[in-house]
């Protein structure tokens, strides 16, 4: 069963599946996550260079085929291929879509400075890859648990005003805010540093004891403050948001930013992430956008969201 995290206009739309990937799922694909990062091949995607086993191989299809019923978008030539990360409190974790940031970089004026905070190491962004406007959905699924206060959490700040006024400036990452001219005459470095500022109001509010509680019971270990949402890390969670979808006429929904926390000392995050796109031959249609045959609680449907 999918829940619904968030919808617009409030928000874009993420929906989380708790068990999406059963205990024992999860730790083939972890295997499959320390292999890769044995040799170095950690975050470039499953390849031909990747020999799997047959149960491994086993556990991958039923992670597509289950996201294929989710979606409503079956696996596809040119769709993305299933990336492992690994998260740290002294490495972060690098996104794949964010080919042109430069993590080197270190800031030197005040204006680099408001756009990197140490809770975000990495930043935030949203899910273009280079404009790719075939992208429409992400997908991440937990595969070890962190708990509640020690970072590592999905955060969505849902400032729309901050997200359109860096996307209108072509600014897709917080680290290029303040190396960018803007193209509409204003300072888009403010924009970034409170979309930064409220990831990380979300995250202390996270580890505090009475912060609210969204679907908790549900396993989905959400947190809220303000407009902002906290995805903490469970093992077989999968959360799928929309970067894309009708509400926004196909463009970039200015909600979608979001970013991961740092990881709290001793603790370490690994997810399989996966870029949805749009298949060729529906490209010029709306409702391969659209959640398709999610079963979404509170619907009066009794869909199963692919749990293992």
């Amino acid at each position: 069963m999918a829940y619904a995290l968030s919808e617009p206009p409030a928000g874009c739309p993420i929906y989380a599946v708790p068990g999406f990937m059963g205990d024992d799922e999860c730790d083939i694909l972890l295997a499959i996550a320390q292999k890769q990062n044995a040799r170095g091949a950690l975050g470039v995607g499953l390849s031909s260079d990747d020999t799997l086993e047959p149960h491994e191989c086993a556990v991958i299809e039923a992670f597509e085929q289950r996201l294929a019923q989710l979606t409503g978008c079956q696996p596809h030539a040119g769709d993305g291929r299933v990336v492992f990360k690994l998260s740290t409190a002294s490495t972060g974790c690098r996104d794949s879509s964010d080919d042109e940031d430069d993590e080197d970089e270190l800031p030197t004026t005040t204006a680099e400075r408001a756009c990197r905070v140490p809770g975000f190491p990495m930043g935030l962004h949203v899910d273009t890859h280079s404009e790719q406007r075939k992208r429409f959905a992400s997908v991440i699924l937990y595969l070890n648990t962190i708990p509640p206060g020690c970072g590592g959490e999905t955060v969505f700040p849902h400032l729309v005003s901050e997200g359109a006024a860096l996307l209108q400036n072509n600014v897709t990452h917080t680290h290029l805010a303040s190396l960018t001219r803007p193209t509409t005459g204003a300072d888009v470095a403010p924009a970034a540093a409170n979309l930064l500022a409220a990831a990380q109001a979300v995250c202390e509010c996270a580890q505090t004891p009475n912060s609210a509680d969204i679907h908790e019971e549900n396993m989905a270990c959400v947190r809220a403050h303000g407009q902002a949402l906290a995805v903490c890390p469970k093992k077989g969670l999968c959360i799928l948001f929309y970067t894309r979808h009708p509400s926004t006429h196909g463009q970039v929904d200015a909600n979608s930013w979001h970013g991961g926390a740092r990881v709290a000392d001793g603790y370490h995050k690994w997810i399989l992430q996966k870029f949805m796109t749009v298949p060729l031959f529906v490209s010029a249609r709306d409702d391969i956008l659209t959640p398709g045959p999610l079963h979404v609680a509170g619907e009066g449907e009794n869909g199963d969201g692919g749990g293992g």
